[in-house]
């Protein structure tokens, strides 16, 4: 009975699926389902900054920041 319990619990374990971390600068179209994007090899400070463009005739300005830990 004690062996029963075990396997069943072990299935079930094996059974479960994790998400799956992406690098950042990874396509979006090839990822798989339940995964997401981390900044594993500090790509993200490419983007830091401010950005600014004009569309229709009007101007946009996107501010990206990236902040650090605080404890």
């Amino acid at each position: 009975m004690k062996q029963l319990f075990f396997i069943l619990i072990l299935l079930s374990i094996m059974s479960c699926k994790a998400q799956q971390i992406i690098p950042l600068n990874t396509s979006a179209f090839r990822t798989p389902s339940n995964s997401y994007f981390k900044d594993l090899n500090n790509e993200f400070d490419q983007y830091v900054g401010t950005w600014t463009s004009s569309y229709q005739g009007k101007n946009i300005e996107l501010v990206i920041y990236k902040p650090t830990k605080q404890d």
